[in-house]
């Protein structure tokens, strides 16, 4: 979480400096269609900068359309999505995931893979494991980020994050852990352990 546009140019001016790195980004600016107070005209306009630079991009769709100054609305078709993710192309990352959009009672992920004019456009769907919790974005990243350095193809990565949220949200509410206090993660850690190469 990057707290203001000058913490922004400070993660720029490292990406800069190591262009040889692959970079990931979760822009964690708002969800549910908000943004969270300490978002500023100045820390959107970093993060679209920081945009440009990214490999992977990770938004959940109130960021994905605050990037690509797309109106929020609380349902959106899978060709607007496409539509959202094609711009967010344009702006630099090669790989988009766009996180949690919940569709009736199923939690679905987009990604898309671009090819130099050639986009690859798929989703993993899971259905909804229980309440909403904080923190399941960061479980998902790393996870996602995980399986990816490992060399998993991004729909193995996708669908091995997402499913080690849903089932530690399952666990959370099966351990009656207050929504505030996050989820389970700890015990599910073995889970997550990949077959040797």
């Amino acid at each position: 979480y990057l707290g203001s546009g000058t913490q922004a140019q400070a993660v720029l001016k490292l990406v800069k400096t190591h262009p040889e790195a692959i970079f990931f980004l979760d822009p964690v600016m708002g969800d549910n269609g908000r943004l969270y107070s300490a978002i500023t005209p100045e820390h959107i306009l970093a993060m679209k900068e920081l945009t440009a630079h990214a490999q992977f991009l990770i938004p959940n769709i109130t960021e994905a359309c605050v990037l690509t100054d797309t109106p929020y609305k609380e349902y959106f078709s899978d060709k607007e999505i496409r539509d959202i993710m094609c711009k967010l192309h344009a702006m630099g990352p090669s790989h988009i995931i766009i996180t949690g959009i919940r569709s009736e009672d199923m939690f679905i992920n987009y990604f898309s893979e671009a090819n130099g004019s050639h986009i690859i456009y798929d989703r993993v769907s899971l259905p909804v494991a229980g309440a909403s919790r904080p923190g399941t974005g960061d479980i998902f990243g790393s996870v996602l980020i995980s399986c990816i350095l490992k060399g998993q193809p991004l729909k193995q990565a996708v669908l091995k994050a997402a499913q080690y949220v849903s089932d530690c949200i399952k666990v959370s509410d099966q351990y009656q852990l207050p929504v505030i206090q996050g989820t389970c993660f700890e015990q599910l850690l073995p889970t997550l352990i990949l077959p040797q190469e």
